[in-house]
């Protein structure tokens, strides 16, 4: 099971589209990619605090076909044995003197407590957690 981060799926329904996140995205086997419910939250909030326009509608638009067609089903809760190891790797991360965002310890929660890996551009926002990472940017 690999869990998309945000910048992830972002880069694969933005206006501007990454090559590269998109070619690693067909490489992969469909049904092993899912995301998050802090996933369809920062993607939801990023469009509605957009203002109106074409450029918000066709961001709307490629998020709900995405979650429709390439993700019904494959998202994630955040439960509460994702909280459990969400708190573990935030303390973990402070403790070393990393800071972490509240949603990337709950992202990482979730992919803790699922065993996945997790894809993301911002491997550092998530080492030393003893998870595997994995950038689609650099793969």
């Amino acid at each position: 099971m690999i869990i998309l981060d945000t910048n992830v799926l972002s880069a694969s329904i933005s206006a501007v589209k990454s090559s590269t996140v998109i070619a690693w995205l067909n490489s992969q086997v469909a049904d092993q990619i899912w995301i998050t419910a802090i996933t369809v939250f920062e993607t939801r909030m990023g469009i509605e605090l957009l203002a109106v326009g074409r450029k918000r509608n066709q961001l709307e638009s490629e998020f709900e076909q995405a979650l429709s067609e390439h993700f019904g089903g494959r998202v994630l809760p955040f439960d509460t044995e994702s909280a459990h190891h969400a708190g573990m790797s935030f303390a973990k991360r402070q403790c070393a003197g990393l800071p972490m965002d509240i949603r990337d310890a709950q992202i990482a929660g979730i992919a803790i407590a699922k065993n996945a890996t997790l894809a993301t551009r911002n491997i550092r926002d998530f080492t030393n957690l003893g998870m595997a990472l994995i950038d689609p940017w650099t793969t």
